[in-house]
């Protein structure tokens, strides 16, 4: 590197300043002459006490080598000359010492103490001999003969002056002169550069401004230095305008403190250098950072804004969480550095190694522009810089913060706050509101000028800046541009042990996860955004790629429905299910269906003789025996549910203990681990032994990599407190007998999925799937009958898939059916199974019971559809008793008409099917029927008011005689005289009364004991106003069994008569739904609310099948016996029997959809997210 022009003017001042300084010291001494003896005493007495403190310094440098020995092998050390202005820095000797080793024969720190200290001795030697020096020309001095030495003096100085001049004209300071003007007028961007112009290397310096050094070589000089100079020499000091020009591939340190009222002149300065980094750096080898934590804008950036967010200057962080997620960018540069660097101490000394055989490879360096330090910097950020000013020289970080004063603080000074070994070296501006100056190292202030750039940014400048693209040598992380995705797998039959490529390190090299022994079960925390949903595709795609369809078997769920719906549309053929649904039963499922697996393997590997499953040839197997690979995304969402099960947490558990070698593998995925593992017992944790943690808080993925002190080195907690998007710090074992490692990685990912679709697509085209199992076909696999669950989605009742899957039930149950049950389907299980079946049998009870609110009468009635469909499908007959005016009925009447279904429409043909009915089931008459009824509580009520078109007595009608024994004589009954005939009419009149007042007593939730005390009660009042009491001397009782008897006795005449039309049928209701389902005949009741029940007459237990959409916990609880249904979601319905109990969502029919869901006139399912 070619010397600054501050080192040459060093030199070509140091030629002049020895006859300058010696001409000072003649006038000096000359006007001086005379001083006494005393004054010289004086001078003669500070420099012994400058000597004095340097053998005082002595013996510490000395102590310090003296420590160093002890943890040295060899003493062979080579001295450096100091350079000028030179420091003794004790404190850093101090630092390293206390990190000497004292185990170690050859500590490196002893060897950079021990070479310090010797050069820092030499130097103080020098400084010794020197001072010595010095006082003994003073005491010379002090001896001479003053006359004498006024004319030698006088002689000297003329000769000198003489000298001086001559030097002022000569070529090299012409030449020095020049170059001055025109670095001055490099560095100093008065008009926008027109192109930007890629620098291949490095530029030697850059520059922020240019200060006042003095030039007095000679007064008869002045004239021409102005003419060589112009505007960079000013003639009145005797002063140029020297650039301080900064190394451009080293470290620097700047502070500035700036008035309020000259900020803009600041910004300007700045803008001014940032072109210089820009044009001076090779393209891709800079980095500029602004940091603006009070304005949180880019308006310090002027005309430059048109350069964010590019290759060599960073996006402004608008506001603390931006600034925050650059600095952590920033720190977690580090750790690929230190990857980089191995057994570099710093970027500087790494560069220094490739420049000349590998320039390519060179680190960039970074520029951090900081506003507002420190106040406007607090907690997480002032820490993250802190360590960025700490570790500078290492990282290669250049930094200049910028302090502002506050109104009325002008000329205060500020502390910067930062490291002491950063300001050892810095560089200081002071903007006040009149001057501004500049230090360097501890040096007094110079006058200084900032290089400020006042144009506008040029059109051509910033095209081509834009246009310029950085070449990269990396292959990088997209997944493509690694694997081929567009060739078909090479796939093999052989086991293959799960390792999946995922990521790369810092050198660009490709690392695979692997699911093997140990690492068989991983969990994977990331927050949003984090990349944690890329890596699972990425790992997804490598099982693909990498393994034949029946030696990988994926289980993918998801419990926030969302990530995994793609594979539904371009579903591989390892694929077993995808489930999407949050549902608790679907998480007790999966358990259950793993549970299986496992001891469906274990019996198998112990009639084998077999232990791993890589010990069995899967070519000698009948059917396929592939690796379960579970990826359970959204983990926390199953984990809360199992938490609720200490049966399922406990089988997990098991699973966990017992699947490495069973050939089950997981993938635990969630955006947290502190809440989101309250489903695993500890036990359950231990087992999962990888873990993959992306970013998030420090707590979070402290908590999931769960590290031991040893695994804390200072390297893996810069990962964990600055982890950016799309890295993954992966904790795993390469073996039994191993320690767990620690590694970071950048995630692969696909810039494209259509590739990977495609790469699907091209595997199904080429694949074909049959129903054994062909281990000699390469192109063959075992069909897997994939289990969708989509908790997003609607599916449509189709009448070839339910017999199909009516035929499979009947075929695996076929030992515990008797052959006349009747199956019924209500919707899409969320269950991982494609259909789940209510079996109707002739048994008592083998009735439904749908309650369903207003808002979802339209799932109910497809519920009631599917119900109907399926009796139809299996040759049965449908009727449908309604409420005319019922609005789910009056909403889907057609709908219901279009099927072959007998309608009975309110009160008069309902009590018509009812009399039918019973006499049916009088007469013991099999059949194969549902009965549906909607709107039944309107009609039950209307039964009272049906009362008057029959013959029963209502309310105070008087009956004549005549027609009271009329009506007893037709039934066999003996009426003799008046007294009898009048008992026999209030008797007829009490039972209708007491029908009518036990039914709604029933209805008001009335005990069977409190029903009869107030029947009773009721039968003393209506004797009174009957005025039977002064006939009997006792009241007339009537047992329920006599009073149910005449009734029937009643209906059963009525059967027999032509008698057609509304009555009373409350009583032949509830017997024909009680007794209908012994002989065939199943009712399904749709109530709007579950008080309706007790409406009707009926109670709960008359159905066995009951399903609720949401409702309220109390009547869920009297329901189900829990408050399931009232957590249900919108559109999902619960059902019970007793037995199994599941969710599901209804089937979309023809005439019948929701939220935009409907199937068209093609018989196609629409959702409102189709495309029209």
């Amino acid at each position: 590197m070619a010397a600054s022009l501050m080192e040459h003017y060093k030199q070509i001042f140091a030629k002049a300043e020895e006859k300058i300084s010696r001409i000072r010291e003649i006038e000096t001494e000359i006007s001086g002459i005379g001083e006494t003896d005393t004054e010289l005493s004086r001078r003669i007495e500070r420099l012994s006490g400058q000597i004095e403190k340097i053998e005082e310094y002595l013996l510490k440098i000395r102590g310090f080598q003296e420590l160093a020995k002890k943890n040295l092998s060899s003493q062979n050390v080579l001295t450096i000359e100091a350079p000028e202005n030179y420091r003794v820095n004790l404190n850093r000797l101090r630092n390293w010492a206390m990190m000497i080793d004292p185990a170690s024969g050859n500590d490196p720190y002893a060897q950079r103490v021990f070479v310090v200290a010797k050069c820092d001795e030499c130097f103080l030697m020098k400084k010794k001999k020197e001072f010595t020096e010095r006082i003994e020309k003073l005491r010379e001095q002090q001896t001479s003969d003053a006359g004498i030495r006024m004319g030698s003096l006088e002689k000297e100085l003329s000769e000198l002056q003489s000298e001086l001049d001559e030097y002022g004209k000569s070529e090299e300071l012409r030449e020095f002169l020049d170059e001055v003007k025109n670095a001055n007028r490099q560095y100093w961007y008065k008009e926008s550069p027109q192109e930007f112009l890629a620098q291949k290397e490095t530029k030697d310096f850059i520059s922020p401004g240019a200060y006042l050094a003095r030039f007095d070589l000679h007064t008869d000089c002045q004239e021409f230095f102005k003419g060589r100079l112009e505007e960079f020499y000013d003639i009145s000091g005797k002063r140029i305008l020297l650039p301080v020009e900064i190394p451009a591939d080293e470290e620097f340190v700047m502070t500035i403190q700036c008035a309020p009222t000259r900020d803009r002149y600041l910004d300007r300065g700045l803008q001014n250098l940032m072109l210089n980094l820009i044009n001076s750096s090779a393209a891709g080898k800079q980095k500029i950072y602004v940091l603006d934590a009070v304005r949180y804008n880019a308006s310090s950036l002027g005309s430059l804004k048109q350069l964010e967010n590019s290759f060599a200057l960073a996006q402004i962080p608008r506001n603390p969480e931006l600034l925050t997620q650059a600095l952590e960018d920033i720190v977690f540069s580090f750790a690929d550095i230190d990857e980089k660097l191995g057994e570099y101490d710093s970027v500087r000394e790494y560069n220094d190694a490739v420049s000349s055989s590998q320039p390519e490879h060179a680190l960039p360096l970074t520029t951090l522009i900081v506003y507002g330090w420190p106040r406007a910097y607090t907690g997480k950020n002032r820490e993250l810089l802190l360590r960025i000013m700490t570790n500078y020289e290492r990282y290669g970080v250049s930094f200049i913060v910028v302090s502002y004063q506050k109104r009325g603080e002008e000329g205060k000074s500020e502390q910067y706050e930062l490291p002491e070994y950063a300001t050892h070296k810095a560089i200081d501006i002071q903007i006040s509101a009149s001057r501004t100056v500049i230090c360097f190292a501890d040096s007094q202030p110079l006058p200084f000028t900032w290089y400020v750039f006042n144009d506008d940014l040029s059109s051509g400048f910033v095209d081509s800046y834009r246009k310029h693209k950085i070449e990269k040598q990396e292959i990088g992380n997209e997944y493509t541009k690694r694997y081929s995705l567009t060739e078909l797998p090479p796939y093999t039959r052989e086991y293959k042990k799960i390792e999946l490529p995922f990521g790369i390190d810092s050198k660009d090299k490709a690392h695979f996860v692997s699911f093997e022994n140990e690492n068989f079960a991983a969990y994977l925390v990331g927050a949003s955004r984090s990349g944690k949903s890329t890596l699972l595709h990425t790992l997804i795609a490598g099982l693909i790629r990498n393994y034949h369809p029946d030696n990988v078997e994926l289980w993918l769920a998801d419990f926030k429905q969302l990530e995994f719906k793609r594979y539904m549309t371009h579903l591989p053929p390892h694929v077993k299910y995808i489930l999407l649904d949050e549902s608790t039963e679907l998480v007790y499922d999966l358990i259950d269906k793993l549970t299986e697996k496992m001891m469906e393997r274990q019996q198998l590997f112990s009639r084998l003789g077999k232990q791993r499953l890589d010990q069995i040839d899967p070519k000698t197997l009948d059917k396929p025996l592939p690796v379960i690979f579970v990826i359970l995304d959204e983990f926390s969402i199953m984990s809360q549910s199992i938490a609720e099960s200490p049966i399922y947490k406990l089988r997990l558990q098991n699973i966990l203990a017992k699947g490495a070698a069973l050939g089950i593998k997981f993938l635990f995925s969630s955006q947290t681990f502190t809440t989101g593992v309250a489903g695993l017992t500890s036990t359950a944790r231990a087992q999962i032994q990888q873990r993959i943690a992306m970013k998030g808080t420090k707590e979070e993925i402290s908590e999931t990599l769960e590290l031991s002190a040893s695994l804390k080195t200072e390297q893996v907690r810069n990962w964990i407190d600055a982890l950016p998007p799309h890295y993954a710090l992966v904790k795993f074992r390469s073996g039994a007998d191993k320690p767990p490692q620690v590694k970071r990685f950048l995630v692969m990912y696909f810039e494209d999925y259509a590739p990977r679709d495609e790469m699907i697509q091209r595997i199904s085209q080429s694949m074909h799937a049959v129903a054994g199992y062909d281990p000699s076909d390469i192109n063959s696999y075992t069909d897997k009958h994939p289990v969708l669950v989509d908790g997003n989605s609607y599916n449509a009742f189709y009448s070839a898939e339910f017999l199909s899957d009516v035929k499979s039930e009947k075929k695996m149950g076929g030992n515990d059916l008797d052959g006349d049950e009747v199956f019924v389907s209500f919707g899409t299980p969320r269950l991982m199974v494609k259909n789940k079946f209510a079996v109707l049998s002739s048994e008592t009870r083998e009735n439904l019971l749908l309650i369903a609110r207003t808002a979802e009468q339209q799932c109910a009635a497809s519920v009631l559809l599917s119900s109907i469909k399926s009796f139809l499908l299996q040759k049965g007959r449908v009727q449908i008793w309604a409420y005319g005016k019922n609005r789910l009925y009056k909403a889907y009447k057609n709908v219901f008409a279009e099927n072959d279904i007998h309608i009975f429409e309110d009160i008069d043909a309902v009590c018509d099917a009812i009399r039918e009915l019973k006499k049916n089931i009088s007469d013991r008459k099999q059949s194969n029927e549902l009965i549906v009824m909607i709107g039944m509580e309107r009609i039950c009520i209307d039964f009272d008011f049906a009362e008057g078109n029959n013959t029963a007595f209502e309310g105070k009608k008087s009956l004549s005689i005549t027609e009271v024994r009329k009506s007893f004589e037709e039934k066999g009954a003996v009426v003799s005289t008046k007294e009898e005939e009048l008992k026999q009419q209030y008797a007829q009149a009490w039972v209708m009364k007491r029908i009518k007042l036990k039914r709604e007593a029933k209805a008001s939730g009335k005990t069977e004991e409190e029903i009869k005390i107030y029947l009773s009660e009721a039968e003393k009042k209506f004797r009174e106003e009957y005025g039977i009491d002064k006939i009997l001397q006792e009241s007339i009782h009537i047992s329920d069994s006599a009073e149910e008897q005449k009734e029937s006795n009643k209906e059963n005449e009525s059967g027999k008569s032509s008698v057609s039309g509304a009555y009373n049928a409350q009583e032949d209701f509830v017997y024909v739904v009680k007794q209908g389902s012994r002989l065939g005949y199943h009712f399904m009741m749709n109530l709007t609310d579950l008080s309706d029940l007790k409406q009707c007459g009926l109670k709960a237990d008359y159905f066995r099948y009951r399903m609720a959409f949401q409702m309220s916990a109390e009547d869920s609880r009297n329901l189900f016996g829990n408050k399931i249904a009232s957590l249900l979601p919108i559109h999902i319905c619960q059902f019970d029997d007793t037995i199994e109990k599941f969710s599901f969502r209804p089937y979309l029919h023809k005439g019948i959809g929701w939220d935009g869901w409907y199937i068209d006139e093609k018989g196609i399912v629409v959702s409102p997210y189709t495309e029209n």
